[in-house]
């Protein structure tokens, strides 16, 4: 079993096997991998239901709103409680130590290959939450004062188009933070691939109903 946080590591530790993920899950976080893909799931859910007419940033923003709910409603059974933060949009365990949010990423998120990054800029509450992150890793000297709360992603990509899709997604702990993109991550633990399909996962819009002609009447005198 690799030690989750050993104090002042600066390489990536990675964890892809899923049965140690989903030890690690239980036993550091209070949760596992199936409340990750119910959360995934909702947040497609409620994007597919973006139409062409929708604007071009709905799917993005349905998806993550969609993971949000439902992740916060996964997590009150686990002791967690939504909390906001320069809106950043969390879950917060009960210990006031560990605390999740999400966003969509880009360049590998929940591959081991890969080199995740934020799909869009992030500002200065994740900055704030990463200089948290270092203190947490042992990385600056924190006063008696001063509790760390770590602040984990859960980081998610989609591949595909809308008739096949799949979520490669990871829980995973950043420590820098250079740009608005460019993250580096200590932790990175690598959630199963979720494979979508139009008719099981993929809600569409109904079809129109038929147009009813009803005959008109006029009435005379």
């Amino acid at each position: 079993m690799v030690q989750l946080l050993p104090s002042g590591n600066p390489e990536t530790v990675i964890v892809a096997d899923p049965d140690e993920v989903e030890t690690v899950l239980q036993k550091h976080f209070g949760f596992g991998s199936s409340e990750c893909r119910i959360a995934l799931e909702a947040g497609h859910a409620r994007a597919a239901l973006a139409t062409d007419n929708s604007a071009v940033s709905q799917f993005g923003s349905d998806f993550y709103f969609g993971i949000i709910e439902e992740w916060r409603n996964q997590l009150a059974l686990r002791g967690f409680s939504p909390k906001q933060y320069r809106g950043l949009e969390l879950a917060r365990r009960q210990d006031n130590r560990l605390q999740v949010t999400t966003c969509m990423a880009s360049d590998g998120a929940g591959e081991i290959s890969g080199e995740p990054r934020p799909k869009n800029p992030k500002g200065s509450s994740s900055k704030k939450a990463i200089h948290d992150n270092q203190g947490t890793l042992g990385m600056l000297t924190a006063d008696d004062r001063w509790e760390p709360i770590e602040t984990w992603w859960l980081l998610f990509q989609v591949h595909g188009h809308e008739h096949s899709r799949s979520i490669t997604a990871e829980v995973s702990l950043p420590c820098e933070m250079n740009s608005g993109r460019d993250f580096r991550w200590s932790r990175r633990l690598m959630l199963p691939r979720i494979e979508l399909n139009e008719t099981a996962d993929a809600p569409t819009l109904p079809a129109p109903a038929e147009m009813v002609q009803v005959p008109i009447v006029r009435r005379v005198g």
